[in-house]
């Protein structure tokens, strides 16, 4: 640009402004790829913060829910629920107030060895008022006589299905569990509960599927698996297809970048809805992600400044 003869002229070097117009060009497709980067690290952060408050978490202090202390309360939840409809028979009991027991015998029975497995003969045991304890025993088992025994895995399951229903997957915390239990025989049921624990990280699991979906992000030229760092086994081992991922990147005046993630197991009898899972998740990463992003465009900026000039 100079003056000339008084008058203001103009001089363009084509070569620059092709320069000029190639750098624009490169600095919209890079910042169009953060974009792209940094809604996957966001998207797949923000599916392993779902984990953590998606049940079970830690029952004494919330959240943890992609930690192993996570799983201790979930294999917990799951036993207590189990024995609250289902619990262990003991034959010696069942003779000390049966047709043939009575309450001497009961007493035999009480001053003996405590019973090693939890459910309701266990309380019966511990109950110190001797009176209602016998009660109580002589209920339980006048509800569960010897051809009532529960004997398979298939019999445990059908009670504590049609139990789950009722009370929408979680027994004892919607007020379930309060009536006489069935009785099984101890294998049988101990096997039963063991298969049930490994369902624990059931719903979480449809998250980590999102997870591997949304893809690595490219940060500083390397791809990185957001989301997936010391995940525990009893998430990882199960492998569905519930996570739905779908991502709208536009360019444009006005377009519109988005990543959109859905776990269609994560809200299974409206135990997110119950535990706030969305609000806690937002809470959690509201205001991370804007700063990433602003963090990222300006280094692209200086990319684009240093390649200028």
């Amino acid at each position: 640009m100079g003056f000339e003869n008084s008058d203001l002229k103009v001089q363009i070097n084509r070569n620059l402004l092709e320069g000029l117009q190639r750098s624009f060009a490169d600095y919209k497709k890079e910042t169009r790829q953060i974009v792209e980067d940094v809604l996957k690290e966001e998207s797949a952060l923000t599916a392993r913060e779902a984990m953590v408050y998606t049940p079970p978490m830690d029952g004494a202090g919330g959240g943890k829910g992609d930690t192993k202390t996570a799983e201790k309360w979930g294999n917990m939840a799951v036993e207590k629920d189990i024995l609250s409809v289902v619990s262990y028979e003991n034959k010696a009991l069942s003779a000390a107030v049966g047709p043939s027991g009575n309450s001497r015998k009961f007493a035999d029975w009480k001053s003996g060895l405590r019973p090693k497995k939890p459910g309701i003969i266990q309380k019966i045991y511990d109950d110190e008022n001797f009176g209602r304890a016998y009660n109580k025993a002589k209920q339980l088992l006048s509800h569960n006589t010897k051809l009532d025994i529960l004997r398979n895995t298939a019999q445990i399951k059908k009670i504590h299905d049609t139990q789950r229903a009722m009370y929408k997957g979680r027994i004892r915390k919607n007020g379930g569990g309060k009536g006489i239990p069935a009785l099984a025989n101890p294998a049988q049921l101990k096997d039963y509960i063991k298969k049930r624990q490994e369902r624990v990280g059931w719903m979480k699991s449809g998250w980590y599927d999102a997870i591997k979906k949304i893809g690595p992000a490219t940060i500083n030229g390397m791809p990185k698996n957001f989301g997936l760092k010391d995940l525990p086994q009893f998430i990882t081992r199960h492998v569905n297809g519930f996570g739905q991922v779908n991502i709208q990147m536009t360019s444009g005046t006005g377009g519109r970048s988005a990543i959109v993630i859905k776990n269609n197991i994560g809200n299974i009898f409206g135990v997110a809805y119950q535990a706030n899972t969305y609000l806690k998740v937002v809470s959690a990463r509201s205001g991370k992600m804007k700063r990433r992003m602003q963090h990222f465009q300006r280094a692209a900026i200086e990319k684009f400044k240093n390649k200028k000039s």
